[in-house]
C-alpha cells in the first residue's frame, strides 16, 4: 500500500527532470519545478511570493518536496529541504486555517514513506508549526524508537490536552530506554502537571539516564506532592550535584512549588534543605537554599542576610549580601548591621 501511494508522485518528480515530450506536467510537478528553480530567492519579498506558491500547491507539493529529500544528488536535497523549512516558516505567520492546512500536509508525508530521515526533517519543521491537526501523525511515531523522542517533543511544543495525553499514554508502554527518557523529558518540556504521578511512579526504576530524567521532570512539572520523593533523592546523593540531578531538581522543584502559590511551604523546604546542606558540607546547594529562603520570605530576606553575616563560610557570607542587593534588601542589611556593631 506504501509503494503505491508513492509512485504515481514518484513519476512526477522524475519528469520534472526527464520530461517525455508532449506530456502536460500536473499542478504539484509545475509547482515544485519552479519553486526550486528560483531557490534561494533574491530577497524576502520573492520568498514570500515563492513559499506563497507552494503553499497553493497543498499536499500533493509538499508531498513531492519529501520525496526529493531522499534525491541522489545533494543539490536537490539541499533545495527541497531550504523549500520545506521556508514553507513552515511562512505557515507561522498565516492564519490559523492555512498554517493548519500546511501543517497537515506534512503530517500527511509521516503516514506515506518508509524513509527515516524525511520523517524526521518533516518532525522537526513540525515541531514549531503544528497544532493538533499533527498529533494523530506524531503519535504514531512513538512506536518507533528512531522517531519518538523528536516526534515527542514536537508534541510538547503544540501542548494541547490530546497531545499531552498522548505523550502520557506512550510512557508505559515504551520499552525502548533512550526513547522512554525522551518522553519524560518531553513531559517536562510541557510542564504538564498531570503526568506527575506517572513520573512518580518511575523514581527508583530505569537505568541512570532515565532517573536523570525523572527527577528533572519532577522538577519541572511537580507540585509539593513531588517534595519528599526529590528530598529524599537528594539526601542520598548527600546534597551535591551529582550525576543523577537529584539535588539540582529539588531546588527547581522548591521554586516552581512557590511559583505556584504555596510560599510558606516552599520556604519551609528551603530552610530544611539550607540547614541539612550545612551539616554535610554541600557548599554551592546551601548558598542555592539560602537563596530561596530569601525570595520565599522577603519580609525577613535582611534578618536572614545579617545572620548569616556570623557563618564562618567567607562564600556564604558573601552569598547573602550579593542575595540582598540582588532582591532590594541592601540598605535594610546594612541598617541591621550597624545597629549589632
Amino acid at each position: 500500500m506504501m509503494k503505491n501511494f508513492w509512485m504515481p508522485v514518484i513519476a512526477l518528480v522524475v519528469g520534472l527532470t526527464s520530461p517525455v515530450s508532449g506530456q502536460t506536467p500536473l499542478p504539484a510537478d509545475a509547482v515544485v519545478n519552479n519553486v526550486l528553480a528560483l531557490l534561494p530567492a533574491e530577497d524576502g519579498t520573492a520568498q514570500h511570493r515563492l513559499m506563497a506558491t507552494l503553499a497553493e500547491g497543498g499536499r500533493p507539493a509538499v508531498t513531492a518536496l519529501a520525496i526529493l529529500l531522499a534525491a541522489p544528488d545533494s543539490a536537490t536535497r539541499v533545495r527541497a529541504s531550504y523549500a520545506l523549512s521556508g514553507l513552515a516558516a511562512y505557515a507561522t505567520t498565516r492564519t490559523e486555517a492555512d498554517r493548519a492546512k500546511i501543517a497537515s500536509a506534512y503530517a500527511h508525508v509521516l503516514t506515506g514513506t518508509d524513509q527515516v530521515a524525511a520523517k524526521l526533517f518533516m518532525i522537526r519543521q513540525l515541531q514549531w508549526m503544528a497544532g493538533d491537526e499533527a498529533t494523530a501523525a506524531l503519535v504514531a511515531c512513538l512506536n518507533d524508537p528512531a522517531l519518538a523522542g523528536p516526534a515527542a517533543h514536537a508534541l510538547a511544543n503544540i501542548g494541547t490536552a490530546d497531545a499531552l495525553r498522548a505523550l502520557m499514554a506512550a510512557v508505559p508502554n515504551q520499552s525502548d530506554p533512550g526513547a522512554k527518557e525522551q518522553l519524560i523529558l518531553a513531559l517536562a518540556q510541557a510542564k504538564a502537571s498531570d503526568a506527575e504521578t506517572l513520573i512518580l511512579g518511575l523514581v527508583g526504576t530505569g537505568e541512570e539516564n532515565q532517573q536523570r530524567a525523572v527527577f528533572y521532570a519532577l522538577g519541572e512539572l511537580g507540585t509539593a506532592v513531588s517534595l519528599p520523593a526529590l528530598a529524599a533523592a537528594a539526601k542520598a546523593a548527600g546534597y551535591t550535584y551529582d550525576r543523577l540531578g537529584a539535588t539540582a531538581a529539588y531546588l527547581t522543584l522548591i521554586n516552581r512549588v512557590a511559583t505556584l502559590g504555596h510560599v510558606e511551604r516552599a520556604g519551609k523546604e528551603a530552610r530544611k534543605l539550607m540547614n541539612r546542606a550545612r551539616k554535610k558540607q554541600a557548599h554551592q546547594t546551601r548558598i542555592a537554599a539560602l537563596q530561596l529562603v530569601m525570595v520565599t520570605d522577603p519580609s525577613h530576606a535582611a534578618a536572614v542576610a545579617a545572620k548569616a553575616q556570623q557563618d564562618a563560610d567567607a562564600r556564604f557570607r558573601a552569598a547573602a549580601w550579593r542575595f540582598a542587593e540582588q532582591y532590594g534588601h541592601g540598605v535594610e542589611l546594612a541598617t541591621q548591621l550597624n545597629k549589632t556593631r
